[in-house]
């Protein structure tokens, strides 16, 4: 998977980098129900910042760690 098919699948624009995904985006391109999305987030296997009461995870640190394998381990 590569960095356009990354945007495509969170509804960007190709070329065009977010900064940030919601819950709703990154649970679509991890294709994984929000309930695990919130239980990674409190474990700590995701990076997340806090948006003050919403969380928004880093798109930078997401791909990485999706391109390098670690994230769904």
């Amino acid at each position: 998977m590569n960095e356009l098919d990354l945007n495509e699948k969170a509804g960007q624009e190709p070329g065009r980098e977010p900064e940030y995904y919601t819950p709703d985006e990154l649970s679509k391109l991890l294709c994984i129900p929000k309930r695990t999305l919130e239980k990674w987030t409190l474990q700590r296997r995701l990076p997340v910042v806090k948006v003050g009461r919403l969380n928004r995870f880093p798109c930078i640190e997401i791909q990485k760690r999706l391109l390098n394998g670690s994230l769904l381990k």
